[in-house]
């Protein structure tokens, strides 16, 4: 039963991609399955603090955009790298080096990894770790 719901999954999200491939690329491009996908990328990022309205709203002024820029990968990265364990910041620091990079390419490697630092969050949480304060989920401030 598992690998068929793990078929299913992928099918789902071969399908995302696709759709997003098709419409950034065509005549003229639209970008109504990326305001979707940044959508999912706003809620798995405010999840991983549930309780700062304050973040959500930073969080939905970088990533609602009306196009795929250069600007949106810079501040997708730095999202990121405010809630991923240190271990993944020279992962991250050598993939903003390859920044402008195609939107799809780009996406879904960020949803791949956000994917892994939201399973570690989420792992601490079950672990009856709860954060006292945010530091302890490794949000960084960057000052």
């Amino acid at each position: 039963m598992d690998n068929l719901r793990e078929q299913v999954e992928l099918e789902m999200k071969r399908a995302w991609w696709d759709i997003l491939k098709e419409e950034i690329y065509s005549q003229p491009p639209k970008f109504e399955q990326l305001k979707l996908i940044l959508g999912e990328i706003h809620h798995i990022l405010c999840s991983l603090v549930p309780h700062r309205p304050d973040i959500h709203e930073k969080i939905y002024n970088d990533f609602f955009i009306s196009e795929p820029t250069e600007e949106l990968q810079y501040q997708a990265l730095k999202w990121i790298k405010k809630f991923q364990a240190p271990l993944w910041d020279s992962y991250t620091s050598e993939w903003e080096k390859r920044i402008p990079e195609d939107t799809i390419t780009f996406l879904k490697e960020y949803y791949m990894h956000l994917d892994r630092v939201h399973e570690e969050v989420k792992e601490l949480m079950k672990n009856n770790t709860k954060p006292k304060d945010l530091s302890e989920i490794k949000l960084k401030t960057g000052r």
